[in-house]
This record gives C-alpha cells, sequence and structure tokens, in this order.
C-alpha cells in the first residue's frame, strides 16, 4: 500500500514526510473499510 503513495509522489514531483504517508493511508483504508463493509449485506444475501 505504501508502495502505491511511493508512485504517486514521485508522479507528482515531491516528497511526502511520513505524517503526510501516514495520514493517505489512514484516509484511504477508512474509505476502503466502508465501500467493503456497505458492500457486506450484498454479498452475504447472495451466498447463503
Amino acid at each position: 500500500m505504501v508502495s502505491y503513495f511511493e508512485w504517486v509522489q514521485n508522479i507528482q514531483g515531491f516528497m511526502w514526510d511520513e505524517e503526510k504517508v501516514n495520514r493517505e493511508l489512514k484516509t484511504f483504508l477508512a474509505r476502503f473499510e466502508r465501500v467493503a463493509t456497505s458492500a457486506l449485506p450484498c454479498l452475504s444475501h447472495n451466498h447463503p
């Protein structure tokens, strides 16, 4: 996951400090959790 952020900062042409990487990672994981959690009822409904 962190390698993705390294790739992004290389494309943008600047370096993120550790705090910025951690903030971006936390935001990404929270977004992923919301999407995954909202998909669970659909998945469990299709598979008894």
